[in-house]
């Protein structure tokens, strides 16, 4: 099971796609059942966390994770702040500043997340009331859906082949 946390760096879909989505092989030796190839790849469901002060790499990574089908993306909609900067500028005094000069578009040539964001497949919000009360209620969710999506979709192990005789 997966969650992946709310502030999680961008990632582009080629490194997430296909290890996250289970498609491995395994390799055979003294403890077959934990050498899973990719070794970083998980079995069984995943979401993903994200909420309105997530932006930049915030807003890519849930939007990534959709575009390829790993699993429901949990919370609240994205900051919408996914803009680039290529350069900064320098003052005298050995500081500097930086401004965004490019955006993010489409295949379909149409301008996205920026000054939206990445709406929620399960709109959840946390209150000020459940987190005094010690309650994380987008995470209590997203265990929710995971035990749920692992009790209808429980993770097959595939079994060891036969040593050969060689």
């Amino acid at each position: 099971m997966l969650i992946a946390p709310r502030t999680y760096p961008a990632a582009s879909p080629s490194a997430m796609g296909k290890s996250m989505c289970n498609d491995r092989v395994r390799t055979a030796d003294h403890a077959p059942a934990k050498n899973t190839r990719p070794g970083q790849s998980i079995d069984g469901p995943k979401c993903i966390l994200a909420n309105e002060y997530a932006g930049s790499g915030g807003d890519a990574f849930p939007f990534y994770f959709r575009q390829q089908g790993v699993g429901p993306i949990i919370g609240k909609r994205t900051w919408g702040g996914l803009v680039g900067i290529s350069h900064d500028l320098p003052f005298m005094d050995g500081g500097a500043i930086t401004m965004p000069d490019f955006g993010v578009y489409g295949t379909d040539g149409q301008w996205m997340i920026e000054n939206h964001g990445v709406d929620p497949d399960i709109e959840v919000e946390n209150t000020p009331e459940s987190g005094v009360d010690g309650h994380d209620l987008q995470l209590e969710k997203a265990i929710e859906w995971s035990l749920t999506q692992l009790k209808e979709h429980p993770v097959v192990r595939v079994p060891h082949p036969a040593y050969k005789k060689r």
